[in-house]
C-alpha cells in the first residue's frame, strides 16, 4: 500500500523557517520600520494597548498549538488520522479567531493601520477558508 500522507521534511524545514521569519517580522515592525523609515512615525504600528492582552494570548497559543502540532508531524514523517483532525480543529480555530480580530476590538491605535489590518485579515481569511475545505473533503474520504 502506497503512503500518501508522508511529508516532505526540507519543504517543511523550509516552511517553519519562513513561519518564523513572518512572525518576527510582525512582531517587530514597530521597532524596525521606524529605523528604517525614520520619517514614519513609530505610532502608526503601535499596538493598541486593550488588545495586546487578549490579542497576544490568543494568537501566540494558536501559534503554539500549530508548531507543535507541525512538530510532531515532522517528527513521525507523515500524518496521521489524529494529526490531521487536530489539524483541521486548529483550522476552524484560526478560522474563528481572523474573524474576530477582523471584526473585533481596534489591533492598532492608527486608524488607517487598524482598517488596512482588518482588512488583510478578511483576505488570510479567504485562504484559510478554502485549506479549510479542502481539508475537511481529505478527511470525509477517508
Amino acid at each position: 500500500m502506497t503512503r500518501t500522507d508522508e511529508i516532505n521534511r526540507i519543504t517543511w524545514g523550509l516552511g517553519a523557517f519562513a513561519a518564523l521569519f513572518g512572525m518576527s517580522v510582525l512582531l517587530s515592525a514597530q521597532w524596525s520600520l521606524s529605523i528604517l523609515l525614520p520619517a514614519m512615525p513609530a505610532e502608526v504600528f503601535a499596538f493598541d494597548p486593550a488588545f495586546v492582552p487578549v490579542g497576544a494570548v490568543l494568537v501566540g497559543g494558536l501559534w503554539t498549538l500549530n508548531a507543535m502540532l507541525f512538530a510532531i508531524v515532522f517528527a513521525d514523517g507523515h500524518w496521521r488520522p489524529l494529526t490531521r483532525q487536530l489539524d483541521v480543529a486548529l483550522t476552524a480555530a484560526w478560522g474563528a479567531a481572523l474573524l474576530w480580530l477582523a471584526f473585533g476590538p481596534r489591533i492598532f491605535l492608527a486608524e488607517p493601520t487598524d482598517t488596512s489590518a482588518k482588512g488583510a485579515l478578511l483576505l488570510v481569511m479567504v485562504f484559510v477558508a478554502a485549506s479549510l475545505v479542502s481539508k475537511l473533503r481529505r478527511l470525509m474520504r477517508r
